[in-house]
């Protein structure tokens, strides 16, 4: 029986193991684009391997949908007449575990040209996501993001502390060869769209919403269905709180992280839909908002809102994501703020 589970054993290493080398040797290559939708952190990680990073931003689809990094990068390198370096890590179901575990890797692999960067993390309505080491490391819908991420250092905490389920850890520590699997799903479809399109030309493609398709973000009528059902129903939020130990939180982690590497951490106002904050009970967000300006405050932690920049429902296609036509706009005013606040690392 022994015998017989060792061999067991022995072939699913071989076939796990034989998966990942599959994946990166061979199909990370010829499938970089799909590669980059789980690995959140590689654009950023290709950024500061060539060159100095002046800025960074930190977040969910929202910062995705709206921040436009060359447009922010352009606008302050010709205000200031010198090169600005943007990047953006914004990635739905994404938690700050993961952007903690994102930040540093960078700062690993890349500490000089890291070194001094400004980290601006979102909030919000007002207030970025409250998360401690207790609360789930990664989303149930998406725990593979955390594969690309695991290091000696942090699977074992992850597996120990991680209060996630047995399923969702298997799935992150299995990231890479599930990537076949992904491959063959991203293939079906795509193959099944251009053998029909190849028969059937006067079919026209459905028009894809007004939203940036980048972190995640469905553009199709589908997709911005399902998200709108769930803004609407609330379970975009997470757990709701009577009170909040902002110094025992993941975001303080991320600012002692920051802070060791000679850079600064501040906040941004990212505008959201009525609808958005309508999922919160009364007078809740007000507290949580109270209690973060003083925690930010006593740390020193800058806090931008743009005032001038408004926005209303209809701004909002799936309820959670600002149009992708008013994305350069303000990614502008988020420019001017930084030149303005003095929080730039130049």
């Amino acid at each position: 029986m022994t015998r017989v589970a060792l061999k067991i054993l022995l072939l699913v290493v071989v076939f796990v193991g034989g998966g990942e080398v599959a994946v990166r040797t061979v199909l990370n290559p010829l499938f970089d684009g799909t590669n980059r939708l789980e690995d959140f952190y590689l654009n950023a990680d290709r950024e500061a391997a060539n060159g100095p990073v002046d800025v960074v931003f930190v977040g969910s689809s929202r910062v995705a949908a709206s921040i436009a990094p060359d447009v922010v990068g352009g606008y302050l390198s010709d205000s200031l007449g010198t090169r600005v370096k943007v990047i953006s890590a914004g990635k739905g179901y994404s938690t700050l575990m993961l952007h903690y575990f994102g930040l540093q890797r960078l700062y690993r692999d890349h500490p000089d040209n890291m070194q001094g960067a400004l980290v601006l993390i979102e909030a919000p309505g007002g207030v970025p996501v409250y998360l401690e080491w207790s609360d789930k490391w990664v989303t149930d819908t998406w725990p593979t993001l955390m594969g690309p991420l695991l290091t000696r250092d942090n699977v074992g905490p992850f597996l120990r502390e991680s209060p996630n389920t047995f399923r969702a850890k298997i799935y992150a520590l299995a990231a890479d060869p599930l990537r076949v699997v992904r491959y063959a799903r991203y293939l079906q479809p795509t193959l099944e769209s251009k053998f029909n399109n190849r028969f059937d030309s006067a079919v026209a493609p459905e028009a894809d919403a007004d939203l940036a398709g980048e972190g995640g973000i469905r553009t199709d009528s589908a997709g911005v269905a399902l998200v709108r059902e769930e803004v609407l129903a609330g379970t975009d939020h997470k757990a709701v709180r009577d009170s909040w130990n902002w110094d025992n939180s993941v975001l303080a982690d991320i600012v002692k992280l920051v802070r060791s590497h000679g850079g600064e951490v501040a906040f941004f106002e990212m505008p959201v839909s009525s609808y958005w904050t309508a999922g919160y009970p009364p007078g809740r967000r007000e507290l949580e908002a109270t209690s973060f300006h003083e925690w930010a405050g006593r740390n020193q932690l800058d806090y931008e809102s743009f005032p001038t920049f408004q926005t209303t429902d209809d701004d909002f296609p799936d309820l959670m994501h600002m149009r992708k036509s008013m994305r350069d706009d303000y990614s502008r005013s988020v420019a001017e703020r930084l030149i303005s606040s003095g929080l730039l690392p130049h």
